[in-house]
């Protein structure tokens, strides 16, 4: 434990047992606590509508609240405050039941000590705080879906109404260029531009809308949207790309395609930016119940300590997205020596 105080409060209606408990965990040296005390459920939920607790410590029978529905009426208050139930009634069935409830703990009050009490108020943070986590998680894995699912949208909105509107005007002024009956060579130039920078345009739109989610990705599968991606990124720069894939005949889950699309795509703009390489290597190889990708390039490396803002964030959101879908992400560098870059992908098991 760390030395941040934890402030714990006991709703307990009987002073000789706040006077033992409050003994009991003064014998616990690593749990430096601040005791804050009511004698009725509802000034304990008083007290929890204030904030600032860590932990509850709860007798069940009150003078104005009786058995389970105790921990229930406290649990409703404290839906983020870890819950240990602290009663005389050594009842297997209530236990059980208000374990299901959500209580960290079950601990009978002539069967504890000072050991047994720190240990479970010790358990009860941790598994309160794994909690916590999971609960990110998981608001992770729902914002990244949601963001996916508006990348697509707002592609097919750049695709099938901006684009179709700036091909009917193309169209117009192609037509418009050709009649050349009553226009003026200035007037022609300027429709030949005008069209120029249509073109221009729609190639830039076509563009965007790929990269916030290319329609091959859904329609054809991963191996044809990292092609997709490597050839674009072969377009512009003098980068010799190879790709071979090995073991890969059927479609993955959308979510674990995405995954692993999504981190080809921020690992080649790194080494488009940053690597100043001249040959990059990618492999994506289905072994059993797992898929491997490696990107692997002959670029100037760097110290993975030292990456830049940009690079630093890149890195996080590849490393989260693998990491949602229960995967793992590795990547190895060094100044002179090139990068490689491992994500691995369990197609059986079952993520958050």
């Amino acid at each position: 434990m760390n030395d941040k105080r934890i402030k714990i409060l006991l709703i307990e209606d009987n002073p000789g047992d706040v006077r033992l408990i409050r003994e009991m965990l003064s014998e616990a040296k690593d749990i430096p606590f601040d005791l804050k005390c009511a004698d009725t459920i509802q000034n304990g939920l008083v007290r929890l509508a204030g904030g600032d607790i860590d932990l509850v410590l709860l007798d069940l029978f009150l003078p104005d609240s009786q058995g389970l529905d105790t921990f229930v009426r406290a649990g409703r208050r404290a839906q983020q405050v870890p819950i240990v139930v602290l009663t005389a009634l050594n009842d297997e069935s209530i236990a059980v039941r208000a374990v299901e409830a959500g209580a960290q703990d079950y601990l009978v009050k002539d069967k504890v000590n000072g050991n047994a009490l720190a240990r479970s108020i010790r358990y009860a943070l941790a598994r309160n705080r794994a909690e916590e986590a999971d609960q990110l998680k998981r608001l992770a894995k729902t914002l990244i879906k949601i963001q996916e699912e508006e990348r697509k949208r707002i592609a097919r909105e750049l695709h099938d109404e901006t684009g179709q509107i700036l091909m009917t005007v193309k169209l117009n002024l192609e037509m418009l260029a050709r009649d050349k009956i009553g226009l003026e060579t200035l007037a022609q130039k300027d429709l030949r531009d005008t069209i120029k920078l249509v073109k221009r345009a729609m190639r830039d739109l076509h563009r965007i809308s790929s990269r916030l989610r290319p329609e091959v990705l859904d329609e054809l599968g991963l191996i044809s949207s990292i092609e997709y991606e490597i050839d674009s990124m072969a377009k512009r720069s003098e980068i010799k790309f190879e790709f071979e894939t090995k073991g890969l005949k059927d479609r993955l889950e959308p979510q674990k395609e995405i995954v692993l699309y999504r981190v080809v795509q921020e690992a080649l703009t790194n080494v488009l930016k940053h690597s100043g390489a001249t040959r990059v290597k990618i492999s994506l190889t289905r072994k059993a119940d797992r898929v491997l990708l490696r990107i692997n390039d002959n670029g100037k490396g760097f110290e993975i300590a030292g990456l830049s803002k940009s690079q630093g964030l890149g890195v996080l959101g590849m490393r989260e997205r693998v990491d949602l879908v229960g995967g793992k992400f590795k990547i190895i560098s060094a100044p002179g020596e090139g990068t490689l870059l491992e994500a691995e992908i369990y197609l059986n098991s079952d993520y958050l």
